[in-house]
Order: C-alpha cells, then sequence, then structure tokens
C-alpha cells in the first residue's frame, strides 16, 4: 500500500487548508488528468510510483472528507512524516517531535497503514546493523502506529530472531549427535554476531519470549559444547554474553550457576598442573590414614609427614579451582586427628592435626563442622590434664614415674584364724619437682633424727641414769624435725607426701568410702 498524499500530487502545498475549496480541487485535478492523457503510456510519474486515472482520482476524491483534508494537509507541511510515509525517508528518525495530532486516535488510525512498513524495515535494517542508538531512535516514533498493527510493525525482526534461534538450535543438535564439522572455537564470535546484546536490549517488552526463548537455546549450545567437547573456556563466554541480556529472564539464576561452573573448569584446567601436585598430595594423605586405621604408623609420624605435605598457607592462596581438593584434604586431616585419639590416645598429635585442619580455608560448614571437633579435644585434653595434675602443687601435670602409690586393703572374710583380703594401688599425681622436694626434705629429716639418736646414745654412756634427758633429746629432736618438715612443705607451697595427707585424695577417699582401708588387715 503507497501513500499519496492528494494535496502535493495537485500541487496545492503551501494553501490554507480553508483555501483548499472545491472549485481549487477540480481544477487542479482536471491539470493532473489531462497530464495523464498527453503521457505516451497514460501514467503519471509521482515520487517513484507509476499512477493511472483511477489512481489518481481515487487518491484526489479523498479530499472530500473533511477529517482527511485536514490530516492530508498536515502531512503537506510535515514534510519528514510526509516523505516517510510516501518513500520510507528515515531522516524523520533523526529529529523525531511529538506533535498533539498524534494524539487523535483517528489519525494515527489514519496513517499507521503507511507507517507500518517503514517502520518494520527501518527497525529490522537498524537491528541487523547491531544500531543499538538508532534503534532506540526509530522506536520512539512507535506513537504512528496503532496498537493492533504492532505485530506487523515488528514482524520483521520477531522473524529474524526466531531465524538466528533456530540456526543455533541446528548447531546444538548437530553438536549433540557428533555431526558438526566446523571448529567449535568460532561458535563464541559467532553467537556475539548474531544476538549483539546492545541491540537485544534495545528491543521493546515485546520481544520479551523471543529473548528468553534465544537465551535459552544459547544456553544449550554451552551446555553441549561443554559436554562434547570438554571446552570451558568456550561455553564460559557464551553464557557470559547471554547473560548481558536485560530481559527479565526466569533463567538467569540457571545460567549464572552453568557459569561457575564453567569459571571453575576453565581454572582447572589452566592451573592442572598445580592441583595435580596437590591431588598427589592428597592421595599420599589417604594412605597416611589407611596406614594410621590398620595401625602400622605412629601418630607423630603421621603428623610430621603432614605438615611437610600441606603448608596452609599456600594451600589457602590458591583459586576457586581448589576448593574441592581443599575441602578433601581437610575433611580428611581432621579424620587423622580425630582417630589418633580414638585409636592411639595420642591428644597432643590430634590438637596439631585437627588445627591444621581448621585453618584450611572452606565452607563455613565444613569448618563449623571441624571446630566442633577441634572444642571436643580440646575438652578431652583438659579433662585428661586435671585428672593428671600433681596433688601435691596443683599446678604441674603428674609424671607417671613420680607418682605416689598407695596401696589399699579390703577384707574379704576370716576363716580358720586366717584372714583374706585384696589390695590395689593408687597413683597420685605427683611432678617432678614435688618428688624432688619430698625426698630432699625426707632426707634431711631423717638425717636429723639419726643424729638426734646418736646424740641420744652418747649422753647414755657418758652420763649413765640420765635417762630423763636422753627421752628428752630424742623426743625434741623428733618433734624438731617434724616441725621443720612442716614448714619447708609450707614454703613451697605443696602438701605433704605424708600418709595422712596423700589419704585426702579424691581417687583415695572414693575407695575409703566404699570399704577399703589404707591398714593391712591382719588376724
Amino acid at each position: 500500500m503507497n501513500f499519496i498524499n492528494p494535496i502535493e500530487l495537485l500541487g496545492l502545498r503551501g494553501h490554507d487548508v480553508s483555501a483548499i475549496s472545491v472549485d481549487l480541487v477540480r481544477k487542479a485535478k482536471r491539470k493532473v488528468l489531462a497530464e495523464i492523457e498527453l503521457s505516451e503510456n497514460n501514467l503519471l510519474e509521482f515520487n517513484g510510483l507509476s499512477l493511472t486515472r483511477s489512481d489518481c482520482e481515487r487518491v484526489i476524491d479523498e479530499l472530500e472528507n473533511a477529517d482527511r483534508r485536514e490530516f492530508y494537509h498536515y502531512l503537506s507541511s510535515n514534510l519528514a512524516l510526509n516523505n516517510f510515509l510516501t518513500t520510507g525517508d528515515e531522516r524523520i528518525f533523526e529529529s523525531f517531535t511529538i506533535d498533539s495530532i498524534y494524539s487523535l486516535p483517528a489519525f494515527v488510525s489514519f496513517i499507521s497503514p503507511y507507517a507500518v512498513a517503514g517502520f518494520d524495515k527501518s527497525l529490522h535494517k537498524a537491528f541487523t546493523g547491531g544500531q543499538a542508538e538508532t534503534m532506540r531512535a526509530i522506536l520512539r516514533t512507535q506513537v504512528l502506529i496503532e496498537a493492533s498493527a504492532i505485530p506487523l510493525s515488528y514482524k520483521s525482526i520477531s522473524i529474524e530472531l526466531e531465524n538466528r534461534t533456530k540456526a543455533v538450535q541446528e548447531i546444538s543438535d548437530a553438536i549433540k549427535e557428533n555431526r558438526y564439522s566446523e571448529d567449535p572455537a568460532v561458535l563464541p564470535a559467532c553467537i556475539l554476531q548474531q544476538f549483539p546484546s546492545a541491540a537485544i536490549n534495545a528491543l521493546p517488552v515485546y520481544f520479551q519470549g523471543l529473548v528468553q526463548k534465544a537465551a535459552d537455546t544459547i544456553n544449550i549450545l554451552a551446555i553441549y559444547i561443554w559436554h562434547q567437547y570438554r571446552l570451558p573456556a568456550i561455553s564460559k563466554v557464551i553464557t557470559d554474553h547471554i547473560l548481558t541480556f536485560e530481559a527479565e529472564n526466569v533463567n538467569q539464576s540457571k545460567y549464572k550457576t552453568n557459569l561457575e561452573l564453567y569459571t571453575d573448569k576453565s581454572e582447572a584446567l589452566a592451573n592442572a598442573p598445580q592441583l595435580y601436585a596437590w591431588i598427589e598430595k592428597q592421595s599420599e594423605i589417604e594412605q597416611l590414614y589407611k596406614g594410621l586405621k590398620n595401625k602400622t604408623i605412629e601418630t607423630k609420624q603421621i603428623a610430621a609427614r603432614i605438615n611437610e605435605l600441606i603448608n596452609v598457607e599456600a594451600i589457602n592462596t590458591l583459586p576457586l579451582f581448589a576448593n574441592e581438593a581443599r575441602a578433601r584434604i581437610a575433611f580428611r586431616i581432621r579424620e587423622i586427628a580425630v582417630n589418633s585419639w580414638n585409636l592411639n590416645n595420642d591428644i597432643d598429635t590430634a590438637l596439631v592435626l585437627i588445627d591444621k585442619a581448621f585453618r584450611i580455608n572452606n565452607s563455613n560448614e565444613q569448618r563449623f563442622d571441624i571446630l566442633g571437633q577441634k572444642k571436643a579435644l580440646e575438652k578431652i585434653k583438659e579433662d585428661a590434664r586435671a585428672q593428671n595434675l600433681c596433688w601435691f602443687c596443683e599446678e604441674q601435670e603428674g609424671d607417671a614415674t613420680k607418682s605416689r602409690d598407695v596401696t589399699l586393703f579390703q577384707e574379704l572374710g576370716r576363716s580358720g584364724g586366717q584372714v583374706k583380703y585384696q589390695k590395689i594401688i593408687v597413683h597420685v599425681p605427683r611432678c617432678r619437682d614435688c618428688e624432688e622436694i619430698h625426698v630432699n626434705i625426707k632426707m634431711q629429716l631423717l638425717m636429723v633424727r639419726v643424729i638426734a639418736v646418736l646424740a641420744a646414745l652418747m649422753v647414755l654412756v657418758m652420763f649413765s641414769g640420765f635417762m630423763i634427758a636422753l627421752l628428752f633429746i630424742v623426743v625434741a629432736a623428733y618433734t624438731g624435725a617434724e616441725l621443720y618438715f612442716r614448714n619447708k612443705m609450707k614454703q613451697h607451697n605443696i602438701k605433704s607426701a605424708s600418709g595422712a595427707s596423700v589419704a585426702q585424695h579424691p581417687e583415695i577417699q572414693k575407695y575409703i568410702g566404699q570399704g577399703w582401708s589404707l591398714v593391712q588387715p591382719t588376724a
């Protein structure tokens, strides 16, 4: 359908609309028809069109309608719009302004059939050329088109998008069925060229469904490239591109998940040698774990080897590609730590290993789990230390070789003048320092008592009959020695190692409460 402005055809441009009378139109019409009759082919060449007599009469008769006459007159003065409707002249998009007449439904309905073709053609041209700004300028003239005609004005781009999406689908099918013979490395450039994000994002909401379909199809292509060729870098570029589409897409989260996968795999391939080195370390740690379970290697040897293998700062600085290796290594070290205690009662090694596992960067969930194990082992260490704390100074850890051993007895029965009993030995924890003090003071006490006895004997020999004096010397010596001994204990702030003092130990008190005694039963 070609637009012909009868006012322009009759040469009446420039006349006021009120001056365009019936007589003026008839006079101008006769002149046009005469020109047709005088032509060799009975046609009138006008704006690139070859018009017959009937074509001209039909168009000129439009001026009999007052509204149409007003519309044609306006268009004769708006050359940009008139030329766009007549020839598709695109200069209208350069400085398009909204006139009040565009708000008249009758006017829009009048020009819409002629505007659709030019609008559709120009918009399609700008899209295929990737001219996003030109597209936006064209879309501003959409007020010239009736709402019911919008699908027609978008027809060419709709077909273009469908065809390009179909072409991507065909490539995906060919890759899936191993029929694709081209180099997949050319596909990212092809996708970026066929679906330029700037032009895609310039499209109105009308194209939402087609853009979503295109994005989904491109996403499937990236998936097939990964599955068939294991080329994550190519899939990453393609997926990253569709994430630049601004259309509201329900699959954006899926694209982002896929992009993370391709990114991780790309980094993993790029860092494969470094990753393999950590995988080898992980494999050796697995062997150490088996050796611990089979009790073929000591826990301290395992800890020493793990310390050589794993540098926490080094593994923590690795990029995301090492996440899986970090997680597995930390998990297995944690297992070795726990079993160092469960299988070997080596709490010190267990704590060293669990601390190393905790310091390896991993997910919050895994670190929280390791932290729980770490706190449990620390509690075991604390309880063990409290249980083995020196009873005498209550400060240092007891030494198993320096404990104060106390024998307890429990009578089982009497028969025929004999008594039956059982005995146990309770080891009261004592540190090396307390044991040394006890031994030294005991030796000093013994020396004082020996000297006292010798002195008493000398008095007895030299002064016969002084038994009371002798007794006084011995008692004074023994009493003084005991006071000296107690004073020494107070100076060192420790308990005495005497039977009466040791009997107050909670473990011994527990046995005494159960019927045991510090005194051996006699018949």
